[in-house]
């Protein structure tokens, strides 16, 4: 049977903290991608006020500097949903070789978060074209209404290929998938239990950013002492550290729960509606 959400809390939380210190290279690799990101905002910024001749090359800069943030975000990402998985196992490797051993699954996870994004902006090219042919074929409703119905069908119908969509990535890098084989693959795991699936996924996601929210807003209590200048640099990035550290808590749930949905197909688990021990 399916692990509960209660289980998945409380799993992912002890493995937060048992194996915190193996994790802790990859949560250095994270935090690398991010300074750049973060870095390239303040770099914009300096380029157009007191650069703005350097023009197209900056812009250039700028925008390799970004790939390069993103493909490397992507590369450590996949390296350390592996070593949380191999960890779940007993089976801890080094953090370089497992690195290092995920660079061919770059190019893969890429194309697979592309094909994500193309179906999720297919969803909402789909219900806006149905909101504007609804508003010319029945003129008699204002338009503020036929908006408001066609954004609320546009979430439920992202929300539902979200949690449909939601383990594509980890059939990549799991199961060597490839391409629309990882959405079909994701489909099938979700099919027949969406309701079970979505509040395995939701209940522990909001615990874990209850929880964030709370120990950022504990740890940030002693910066607004400081200068409102000081606060608008140190604050952002007292707050990315945070989520970094306690980024392995979702990951580890996801990857608990796509495990626990792989050792129980569809055929041997019974569609019911979900319960208090959802």
């Amino acid at each position: 049977m399916l692990i509960s959400s209660w289980q998945i809390i409380e799993l992912s939380f002890k493995f937060w903290l048992k194996n915190f210190k193996k994790l802790l290279p990859y949560l250095a690799l994270m935090f690398v991608p991010t300074l750049i990101l973060a870095t390239l905002q303040y770099l914009t910024v300096f380029i157009t006020t007191y650069a703005p001749n350097l023009g197209f090359a900056a812009i250039l800069f700028v925008f390799a500097v970004g790939v390069a943030g993103v493909v490397l975000n992507i590369w450590v990402a996949i390296a350390m949903a592996r070593a949380i998985k191999s960890m779940w196992r007993e089976e801890v490797g080094h953090w370089k070789d497992v690195f290092l051993g995920s660079s061919h699954l770059i190019w893969p996870s890429i194309v697979i978060n592309i094909i994500l994004v193309a179906i999720m902006l297919a969803v909402i090219a789909v219900c806006s074209g149905v909101g504007i042919i609804t508003h010319l074929l029945a003129s008699s409703l204002p338009g503020p209404v036929v908006v408001a119905l066609f954004a609320v069908l546009a979430i439920i119908l992202l929300l539902v290929f979200g949690v449909m969509l939601a383990f594509a990535f980890y059939e990549v890098i799991f199961e060597s998938s490839r391409n629309f084989s990882a959405v079909k693959a994701s489909f099938h795991l979700v099919s027949k239990r969406w309701w079970s699936v979505f509040i395995r996924l939701f209940i522990p996601n909001l615990v874990f950013l209850l929880m964030m929210l709370v120990v950022q807003k504990i740890v940030t209590i002693p910066l607004w002492w400081l200068e409102d200048k000081t606060i608008m640099i140190v604050l952002p990035i007292v707050n990315s550290v945070l989520g970094l550290l306690m980024s392995p808590l979702s990951t580890a749930a996801i990857i608990l729960l796509y495990q626990n949905l792989k050792d129980n197909p569809v055929s041997a688990t019974q569609s019911l509606p979900p319960t208090l021990n959802s």
